[in-house]
Order: C-alpha cells, then sequence, then structure tokens
C-alpha cells in the first residue's frame, strides 16, 4: 500500500521527532547534572567548612563559659566588686589563654577591670559610648540581652581582634558587659557568625563567604551550608555559601534544542553533562585528598552506636589502614580506651569534642589529633564530621622548647644562686609562698647563727621583733598576691647570740620562670651603726649635754608643732640667769656649768606636769606650757613668781658663795604667732623685766606681738627690692683636705648688701625669701654670679656648690633654667655641686627627685648638707643619688678628745659614708683639735674657719 505521505513532508516529520526527542534528552541530562552537581558541591562545602567550624568552637566555647564565670563572679558579689580580688579573678581567667588580648569587666559600660594591665592601661576608664565604631553593636547588646561577637575591630592598644561581649543582668536591671577580646588571627576571617537571637543587631559581626564551583555572568548565589553550633548561653549559625551554575540548564537545553535537529546532539549533551558530574567527584575527592587531615563522617544510630559513613584516603598515611578498613571497623576503634570514653560522653550530649592520642606502629611513635562537630546538613540526625591530623611535629617541637626553656632556667637559677652565695650582702631566695630556702654565709654572719639553724627555725623573719614581724608579714603578703612588685623596710633583729641590730631590708619579686613557683630575693644591709649613731645624734641634737634639758632646736620644732594646732594657746617663759656670765668669766667654765645644771635642776623640780624646759642659749632658759589651760587665768603669771623665788638665793662652787637672782619674760601666742615672733616677744618681755629690776617678771602686750608681724610683711617688700636692685652678693668659703690642707672646693653662701645697714648674713632674710616664695629669684642670680666666676677662672681647684631649696626643686621649670643657664655659661657641669639640707629632702616630690637624677646624669655633683640632725634615713642616700655628705657643725662643735661618745657617734658616721662611696665632708671647724680629730674618725675634708672665713672672692692658695 503507497503511503499518503508527501515526500516533501517527511524530512520535516523526521526533523520533528528528532527535535522532541533531543529536547527530551537534553532537559532531563541538564536537570540530572544540576542535581548530581549540587550534591557534590553541598559535601564540598561541608568538608571544607569542617576545620573551620572545629575552630570556631575550640574558640568560642571556652569565651563564652569565662563571660558565664565571670557574670556569676559580679552575681555573686551582688555587683560590689572586691578591686583586689576582682583583678586577680580576671588574671586567673586570661592566664591560661594565650589567644585572648584581655578580658574586661565594664560596670555602667566603663571599663574598671582590664586583665591583664600591661599593655592595655591606655583602655582603662573608657567608656563604651566613646567608642564610636563599636558603640552600635554594644547598644544592640545591651538592648537584647543576648551576647553577641563583633569585629573586627581596631583596639586602641592596637591590632584587630574580634569581641565577645555579654550583658550582665542582676535583679533584672543591666549592671553592665563583660567583654573577651579575641586575636582576629585566631578566627577564621571567612565565616558569617551571628547570635540567633541578636541576628539584626550584629551586621559588623565576622563574615564572608566560601565560593566552590564557577560562577558565569550570570551566575548567583544560590545556596548556603548553615550549620547551628550550640554554645554555652546562646545559639550560633555557622554559615558557608556556596555557588550553583543552576542556569547552565536553561543554555543547555537551549543548545539542544537549536540542534535538536540531529539526535545525535542530545547523545553529546548527556556525555557532556556525565563529564561535569565527574569533574566535581575529581574536585571532591581531591579536597578531601590532598588536605593535610583525615576527614571523616560519623553517624551516631538511634540505638548509639557510631558508624563511620566516610573516611578520606589521608587516614591511610595517619593510621595504616586505608580508607575501606577503616570505615569497617570504624575510625573510632583506633582511640585509646580514656580518649575513647571522653568521644563517647560528648557525641550522646551532642558536643563538640576533640582528643590527642599517641599511637606506635613500625614506623614511628606519633601525636595524632581527631575532632569533630555535631552536624544537621540534609536533616540528618546525629551527623558529625570531622578530622584527623597529624600534631607529632607541634608536640616534640613544644616538648624540646619546653625542655630548653627549664634548663635554660635552670642554668639561670643555678648561676643566680651562686652569685648569692658569693655576695657580701646578707641575701636570702627562695618560693614566695614557701618560704626562703636559700641564705648566703653572709646572712648567717648578720644573725650570727648558723645555715642548718636558719632554715630550721624558719628564715629571717624567726629573728625580727614582733612589732617588726608583722610589718614585714603585711608587706609580703602583698607582694605574694601581687598589689607590689617590692617594698623596703628599716627592721630591728634580735641575732643568735642576743644582740639587737638593725637592717635595713628590701623585697623584691623575680621574673617568673615557667616550671618554677613565683621566686623572691631578699636582701639586708646592716644599718647597725647608723641606728646607733643616729640615736646618739638625736640626744645630743635634743638634749643639752651640760644640763639634760631639751635643746634649741628641739624647743623650735616644738613650738612649731603645737602652733600648727589650731585652737591651741601657747605660753613662754623666757628665764635668765643674772650672774652667770661674771662667774663663768671669773671662775671658768666648770663653774658656769655647774651653776647652769643646778638651775636646770630648779627648773625641771619647780615646773613639772605639761611644762617643757630647754636651754635656749648660754645662760637663757625657756619653758612651754601648750594648751594653756581655760579654767586658770594666772598660770603664768604664778609659775613665774614661784620660779623667781625658788631661784633666788646662794650659788656655792669650791667653797665660794655667790648671789643667784633671775629675770622671766611671758609671752601668750595668738592667731598669727610663729616660734620666731613668740620667742621674740618673750625676749622683749625679758629686756623689759631685767630694766626695771632684777627677781621680776614682765609680760608682753597682745599689740607688741602683731607688730612682729607687720614687721615680717614689710621685710618681704624689702626683700622684694633688694632682689629688683640685685643687692644679693655670694661669697665663697674654701673647703679643704684634712690631710694636707689644699683647697678641694668652694661653697657659695648668699649675703645681702643691704644699703643702709652694710652686709648682713643669710639667718636674717633666708626663712622669710623661703615663706614668701621669694627664693625662687635669688637662685637664678646666685648662679649666674657663680658661673661667672668660674668662666673666669677655669683654672679653680674643685668644685663651687650651690645650695638650692626644695621651693626651687618643686619648680617644674627650674632643671631646664638651671642646665639652660650652665650650657649658655660653657661651664663644665663637673666643676658644679648642688647641696640640699636633710631636712629638704625629706620634702622633695617625685618630680624634684627626678630633677636630681637628671642633674647627676649630666655630671653635676650632689652633697647633703646638715646631715644628723633631721630625720631622713639611709633610704634618702639610696633614693637620691649623692656624691657627697656634709657633717653638721653641731658635732664638731661638742667634739673633745675626752668625749669618748661624741667620737664614736662621728666615726660611725663616717664609716656609714664611705661604705657607700660618698665624700666625707665636715663643716663648722675651728680648732686644730677639732680637726686632727675628724680627720683621725676618718673624715678626709672640711670646711670652717679655721681654714677660711667666706670672700667675694675665691682665695685657693694652700690654708
Amino acid at each position: 500500500m503507497r503511503s499518503r505521505l508527501s515526500p516533501t513532508l517527511f524530512p520535516w516529520l523526521a526533523a520533528a521527532a528528532t527535535f522532541l526527542v533531543g529536547a527530551t534528552l537534553t532537559l532531563g541530562a541538564a536537570t540530572l547534572v544540576d542535581r548530581e552537581t549540587e550534591d557534590r558541591e553541598d559535601q564540598v562545602a561541608s568538608l571544607v567548612s569542617q576545620r573551620i567550624r572545629d575552630n570556631i568552637l575550640g574558640v568560642l566555647v571556652p569565651v563564652s563559659e569565662a563571660a558565664d564565670a565571670v557574670t556569676a563572679f559580679v552575681a555573686v558579689n551582688d555587683g560590689q566588686l572586691p578591686p583586689d580580688g576582682t583583678q586577680e579573678y580576671l588574671d586567673r581567667l586570661v592566664s591560661d589563654n594565650p589567644d585572648w588580648r584581655n578580658i574586661t569587666l565594664a560596670p555602667g559600660n566603663r571599663m574598671d577591670f582590664i586583665a591583664p594591665i600591661a599593655g592595655n592601661e591606655a583602655a582603662l576608664g573608657l567608656r563604651y559610648e566613646d567608642l564610636t565604631e563599636q558603640w552600635p553593636g554594644i547598644k544592640a547588646v545591651i538592648d537584647s540581652g543576648a551576647p553577641a561577637l563583633l569585629g573586627p575591630v581596631t583596639l586602641i592598644e592596637g591590632g584587630e581582634a574580634f569581641i565577645y561581649r555579654e550583658p550582665i543582668i542582676i535583679d533584672g536591671d543591666y549592671w553592665g558587659m563583660v567583654s573577651v577580646v579575641i586575636d582576629a588571627a585566631t578566627l577564621d576571617p571567612t565565616v558569617y557568625l551571628m547570635g540567633s537571637a541578636t541576628a539584626a543587631a550584629v551586621s559588623d559581626a565576622v563574615s564572608g563567604d566560601v565560593i566552590l564551583g564557577e560562577v558565569g555572568e550570570q551566575g548567583s548565589l544560590q545556596h548556603r551550608d548553615s550549620t547551628t553550633l550550640t554554645v554555652p548561653a546562646e545559639e550560633w549559625v555557622l554559615t558557608l555559601s556556596t555557588s550553583h551554575s543552576r542556569t547552565e540548564a536553561v543554555p543547555t537545553a537551549l543548545v539542544g534544542i537549536a540542534l535538536s535537529l540531529l539526535a545525535g546532539f542530545g547523545v553529546v549533551v548527556l556525555l557532556r553533562a556525565r563529564q561535569r558530574a565527574r569533574e566535581l567527584d575529581l574536585r571532591l575527592a581531591s579536597v578531601a585528598d590532598e588536605a593535610p587531615s583525615a576527614l571523616f563522617e560519623l553517624l551516631l544510630t538511634p540505638n548509639a552506636e557510631v558508624e563511620t559513613r566516610f573516611v578520606s584516603s589521608a587516614v591511610e598515611h595517619l593510621l595504616g589502614p586505608t580508607p575501606a578498613e577503616t570505615a569497617a571497623v570504624g575510625i573510632l576503634h583506633f582511640l585509646p580506651e580514656p580518649e575513647r570514653e571522653v568521644v563517647d560522653q560528648a557525641m550522646r550530649r551532642r558536643e563538640p569534642w576533640r582528643v590527642q592520642f599517641q599511637i606506635h606502629d613500625e614506623r614511628s611513635e606519633r601525636w595524632l589529633l581527631m575532632q569533630a562537630t555535631p552536624s544537621h546538613r540534609d536533616g540528618v540526625d546525629g551527623l558529625w564530621h570531622g578530622s584527623l591530623t597529624d600534631v607529632t611535629a607541634e608536640v616534640r617541637r613544644d616538648a624540646v622548647a619546653l625542655q630548653a626553656a627549664k634548663d635554660a632556667a635552670e642554668r639561670t637559677r643555678e648561676e643566680f644562686v651562686s652569685s648569692i652565695q658569693r655576695s657580701a650582702t646578707p641575701t636570702g631566695y627562695g618560693d614566695i609562698d614557701r618560704g626562703f630556702r636559700i641564705y648566703n654565709d653572709a646572712m648567717c654572719e648578720f644573725l650570727e647563727i648558723d645555715q642548718d639553724e636558719l632554715i630550721s627555725r624558719g628564715g629571717p623573719h624567726a629573728f625580727m621583733r614582733p612589732e617588726d614581724r608583722i610589718r614585714y608579714g603585711e608587706a609580703h603578703e602583698r607582694l605574694e598576691r601581687g598589689e607590689i612588685e617590692n617594698f623596703e623596710m628599716i627592721l630591728r633583729f634580735v641575732t643568735g647570740q642576743g644582740r639587737d641590730k638593725w637592717a635595713d631590708v628590701s623585697e623584691i619579686k623575680m621574673p617568673e620562670i615557667e616550671g618554677l613557683p613565683p621566686q623572691s630575693l631578699r636582701q639586708a644591709v646592716d644599718v647597725t651603726a647608723l641606728i646607733e649613731s643616729r640615736e646618739g645624734l638625736q640626744r645630743a641634737v635634743d638634749i643639752d649635754s651640760v644640763t639634760g634639758l631639751y635643746s634649741r632646736r628641739w624647743l623650735m620644732n616644738r613650738l612649731r608643732e603645737v602652733l600648727s594646732q589650731p585652737g591651741h594657746q601657747v605660753g613662754v617663759l623666757l628665764i635668765d640667769l643674772a650672774e652667770f656670765l661674771v662667774i663663768n668669766r671669773t671662775h671658768g667654765q666648770q663653774a658656769g656649768d655647774e651653776m647652769l645644771a643646778e638651775l636646770a635642776d630648779l627648773v625641771r623640780g619647780e615646773l613639772s606636769g605639761a611644762w617643757q624646759v630647754a636651754r635656749l642659749d648660754g645662760h637663757v632658759f625657756a619653758a612651754v606650757l601648750s594648751p594653756l589651760p581655760t579654767d586658770d587665768d594666772d598660770v603664768l603669771a604664778d609659775s613665774a613668781s614661784l620660779l623667781l623665788d625658788r631661784l633666788a638665793g646662794e650659788f656655792t662652787f669650791r667653797g665660794l658663795k655667790f648671789s643667784r637672782t633671775a629675770s622671766i619674760g611671758i609671752a601668750v601666742s595668738d592667731s598669727a604667732s610663729t616660734a620666731e615672733t613668740l620667742l621674740r616677744a618673750a625676749d622683749d618681755a625679758l629686756t623689759t623685766a631685767k630694766t626695771r629690776g632684777r627677781s621680776r617678771w614682765h609680760l608682753a602686750e597682745a599689740k607688741n606681738q602683731s607688730e612682729g608681724v607687720e614687721v615680717a610683711l614689710r621685710q618681704e617688700d624689702e626683700l622684694l627690692g633688694a632682689l629688683t636692685e640685685r643687692q644679693f652678693v655670694v661669697y665663697y668659703q674654701p673647703k679643704v683636705s684634712l690631710a694636707d690642707r689644699s683647697v678641694t672646693g668652694f661653697e657659695a653662701l648668699v649675703r645681702w648688701q643691704h644699703p643702709s645697714e652694710g652686709l648682713r648674713a643669710p639667718i636674717t632674710f633666708i626663712d622669710a625669701l623661703e615663706s614668701s616664695g621669694l627664693i625662687t629669684r635669688l637662685g637664678p642670680q646666685v648662679l649666674d654670679q657663680v658661673l661667672a666666676v668660674l668662666s673666669a677662672q677655669p683654672d679653680l681647684p674643685g668644685a663651687i656648690s650651690i645650695n638650692v631649696s626644695a621651693i626651687e626643686l618643686t619648680d617644674s621649670g627650674w632643671l631646664d633654667r638651671f642646665l639652660g643657664a650652665v650650657a649658655r655659661a660653657g661651664v663644665d657641669p663637673q666643676r658644679i655641686t648642688v647641696e640640699l639640707t636633710e631636712t629638704t629632702t625629706l620634702t622633695l616630690t617625685d618630680e624634684a627627685v627626678i630633677n636630681l637624677e637628671a642633674l647627676r646624669r649630666q655630671g653635676f655633683g650632689l652633697e647633703l648638707d646638715d646631715f644628723g640632725v633631721g630625720y631622713a634615713s639611709i633610704g634618702v642616700l639610696r633614693r637620691i643619688p649623692f656624691t657627697g655628705v656634709k657633717l653638721d657643725r653641731s658635732f664638731v662643735s661638742s667634739l673633745r678628745a675626752d668625749d669618748r661618745t661624741s667620737l664614736d657617734v662621728v666615726a660611725g658616721i663616717a664609716s656609714l659614708v664611705r661604705g657607700l662611696n660618698l665624700n666625707p665632708i665636715a663643716e663648722g671647724i675651728e680648732t686644730d683639735d677639732q680637726a686632727t680629730l675628724l680627720r683621725e674618725a676618718g673624715w678626709t675634708c672640711g670646711q670652717g674657719y679655721l681654714f677660711g672665713r667666706p670672700e667675694p672672692e675665691p682665695i685657693w692658695e694652700r690654708v
């Protein structure tokens, strides 16, 4: 039967059939390719992200736990944080986490506690509101009440970091925030993390995408692999984006349709799709096999068994069996029992886990790290992705480094201990919290005990006086707690022989050595001779040797003390013995001394109780009553009358009888009184009493005392004019070597060339200059005159010393002006010495001490003047870099060959000064005997009228 189809229609029908077949095959192939491609890309994303997930969980879990612990700590203390305990607590938290930059506690959004403090001082006290770049994210955390990871941010201490912030809520109210700052490098920057409760708030959280496959011009990101990471107190969503070339299906279909005129083209398309799938398979295998770690996938079945669903080929290199063999027995089979138990418990709790273990085979001993994280991909429950990594190199490197550090520390410690044993300074060394275990021979010699007994009794603190042991214990506890790094104090010991000794004890916390507990070093400088000398000195300064009464110096200090107390009214009796000068001149000093001693006994016996009596000068005595009793207006007059009756009578010396009478001046302080004006008023009253006859007393009128204040004000105006007209001039007194009396230098002494009264001594104006602050204008004038002399006389022997007051040293611009003047004059700093009195050193600020240290570094000399009359300790000589010490003239004036006590005192001070490598200088030398005794006592240089009085120009021939 002949076909009814026209021959011309058959090609079209064939083409149509081919078209339909080709289109169907092509669309089906494209759909199949797209589905397979997506599955493989999902696997690649999971494998690549596994290591990132493990890293993030390893960081966030301890960070979140630490933040929760701090929150609990704050809640336990009801928000009232102890400063010491809080700082110590934060220090402990951060010490074991090297990746943490710091941990911060900010009550009320102000950063009050930071650990560690070192390196983060600039952040203390800052308020979060002032951190403009971080505040929006911080505010979002506060508003949401949930923690968040913010960053990366640039820290004010430098560098970039991520910050985990957790708000602290107490009784429903926002208290503040705890923040953990993590190094930026610690978290992988290709991960997007966001707290589920604060998703909208932290748009600047760690972000980025892992892009897999190629994206064409019309390609788009159409898939995200999201995994929820459960962290204490919060769920975090880890999202990795993958790109799919789904648009490839459409152009493939169009090409197939366009080419479907030939049915074979559909087959080509199908083959091409299969090739694409094989390429993805190869890429998946490459990602898994080329990774340094073996990647694996586990499934926790409902009956709590663990199946190894997948393991990469790297496992064969790490464990030995092939991937198939490993999967058959299960990768967890290779874990030792303790580590397997840890893993089983973590998997039952659906928590990440991380274990490190050692394996032994014929090749070597190796350390492996196995870790895994739960995953919920494709809705499969109980799925885990993990990795197995060879960490042998890291473990061995850490072990070698640790052992090297321990060996180095031990060598250093052995050398250090050896140096302690050789030291001539009493020294102890050991653990801070368990006591000192090493003591050198010098310590045993100081305590007069052998090494075994010293250790058995617990160390040197067992030999301290009880009150000093308490002071030392308190300071040592502060050192142990880390509140201070060192301390220094004078302590009294009772030696093994029962003798009292004093030591300047210092203790310092040593740098930490890995593997050893905290150590400290304690040294003791024997200052027994100094203390005994100072006690003798204090007695010599405060007690008059003839009468046993207080001295003038003590009286002035006492008056200044009581007059500084508001509301205290002070009464003074000034007592003058009329016949003393005649008896002393006609019958000698012994007669005068006996008369003074008898008078002192009479006055002391009559004025008891609150009265304090001093020998003011020569034959004048002063009695002070403070405070004056408010219920007895006549106490001063009655006491003066009784004294006059008691002192009237006869004085007997070697059988000779002499009449004895006295006069008394009385003064009462007012609100404007000073020690000087009160004594001046009493002296004026004494003069009036003497002019009216013997055995009388007179009370100074208040009007006359106020006139003294007016005189002081007028003097201040006069001094200001003298400074303006440059009436102050410099005189020079030589310093000499006591061995051959050659000139070794000069002291610059200021004088007031008064236009009408002539040359006036410093005692008449220095106090007024200092009290008014005008001394800061006098100093530069003195320096200019000294520099002129040094410039004009380059051969002048030694240096010229200049006295500088504490007021000048506390002036912030003094150092720059001083150095500038010397530089402009072109004078070598070694030709100038700055002198400070011992009293001045007690008022120096830290800035003033820094200025003195700067002077010393420049080459200037520093001398301590009037040594022995103030209250400075050996600490002053150690705190300030002095080059010389000048013995006060009060020691020299009382020096006699038959006075063994005074000789021992000056010899002891000389020994101390020389022991500190300082130049010993004695001032106030007026006789050859004094010069000889001082030289024999160890004083090498001297100054005084014996060698030369102050002159307008330096005179430096041998004296």
